[in-house]
């Protein structure tokens, strides 16, 4: 069984039971941040809508963890 944590409480939430939104951006949140921490090459990430199903706060809070993500090192988003 998989769980989300809110990074400002100690709640854990089901992935089943998570916003659909959160359910279909948690396969490409998991595999950047494994890619960024385990990777010494440059990468390229081409991502189409990741934001579709996001509420506003959350779209501005994944864009920024992407920029974040791939700004380390010589990394490109698209």
């Amino acid at each position: 069984m998989y769980f989300i944590k809110i990074p400002e409480s100690e709640i854990l939430f089901r992935l089943y039971e998570t916003a659909s939104g959160i359910q279909s951006v948690t396969p490409l949140l998991v595999l950047l941040e494994h890619l960024s921490r385990n990777t010494e090459q440059a990468q390229s990430f081409i991502i189409e809508e990741p934001e579709l199903n996001l509420y506003p706060t959350a779209q501005q809070g994944l864009l920024n963890w992407l920029v974040e993500k791939c700004t380390k090192g010589e990394n490109d988003l698209t």
